[in-house]
């Protein structure tokens, strides 16, 4: 089973909008484009939030239609970039019953695959609520089948200062709970890089964006190139993952 993520698209709906030197549309149909052609078989896409960087209705709309025949394919959850409202106005059968916020849980060839909505309206970092735990409790306990954890904002820090600053806040149950259970990996967007590391026992990993990208130092540094997404292949319980680049990085 093939499971892609893509993430931090900060679409507008003013298509020639550049964000960092990056036109965002571009930049997303280049990655779509690839993964087309060499990944058109994928069983699932995620895209893990910061979808509309103008969080904007017509932009979300944009991107349902040109995401075209592949949504039945597809789910997707905010990031700190997002319209809650125009998320579900715009894609109702993609999030999951049981939450407040905007959640989802699937289950493909023997693989459940959830994703969380760690999106505090207004603020840079996330965080997840209580009733968020309880549901995960009850998705994690119904099975002991392998499972991938996708939220916008990485589980814990990713080793660069001025990211690592604004972190998912109020996760010592969420791990706690992750750590009782077979779940295989945290998968986050939000920090525009790719890493890949362990929390708490657990592997997580995050992924570039499909616009521009966040430098590794510790100052803040924008990439206008290097924009890419991440590969799940699953099978039993193994899994293998890799990064690929659309444009190489600087």
């Amino acid at each position: 089973m093939k499971v892609i993520q893509i993430t931090d698209l900060h679409l507008h709906k003013d298509r020639s909008a550049a964000l960092r030197g990056v036109i965002t549309w571009d930049s997303f149909a280049a990655v779509i484009d690839h993964i087309d052609t060499h990944h058109g078989d994928f069983d699932l896409l995620v895209i893990t939030g910061d979808i509309a960087h103008d969080e904007a209705l017509p932009t979300y709309q944009a991107l349902h239609d040109t995401l075209g025949s592949r949504l039945s394919r597809c789910q997707l959850i905010p990031g700190n970039h997002d319209n809650r409202q125009y998320l579900t106005a715009t894609f109702p059968r993609h999030f999951s019953a049981g939450t407040d916020t905007l959640d989802f849980v699937t289950q493909l060839n023997g693989w459940r695959i959830i994703g969380l909505d760690t999106q505090v309206t207004g603020e840079v970092h996330g965080q997840l609520t209580d009733p968020q735990i309880a549901w995960l409790r009850i998705q994690l306990e119904s099975s002991s089948m392998p499972t991938l954890i996708f939220l916008h904002h990485p589980p814990g820090p990713i080793g660069v200062p001025w990211l690592d600053e604004v972190p998912l806040q109020q996760r010592a149950d969420f791990i706690a709970l992750v750590a009782q259970h077979n779940v295989q990996a945290l998968v986050a967007g939000h920090v525009h890089q790719a890493t890949e590391g362990q929390f708490a026992g657990t592997r997580f990993y995050t992924t570039p964006s499909t616009c521009m990208q966040f430098g590794s130092g510790t100052e803040k540094e924008f990439l206008s190139s290097g924009y890419g997404y991440r590969t799940f292949e699953l099978a039993d319980d193994r899994m293998k993952t890799t990064v690929t680049r659309v444009t190489q990085l600087p």
